[in-house]
């Protein structure tokens, strides 16, 4: 799969992933602590993660959530 090209149906898959990602993070907002509750290493590893060249289509959603769980509020 060419990274710039994908079909309607994989992009809408891919859409509505990260729109689940979105709603589950604004749903509780409210009760997240500002500052992220890992520190150092936890959060090092959490956004340090190879990029491959190639593109990784959907196979990146993962990681999305984590950084999402891992962000400030």
């Amino acid at each position: 799969m060419n990274p710039l090209e994908i079909s309607p149906e994989e992009f809408k898959r891919i859409s509505e992933r990260v729109l689940k990602i979105a709603v589950e993070y604004l749903q509780d907002i409210d009760a997240r602590k500002i500052p992220p509750t890992e520190r150092g290493t936890e959060l090092l590893s959490a956004y340090h993660s190879p990029i491959p060249e190639t593109g990784m289509g959907s196979e990146a959603i993962p990681g999305l959530g984590d950084i999402v769980r891992h962000s400030r509020v």
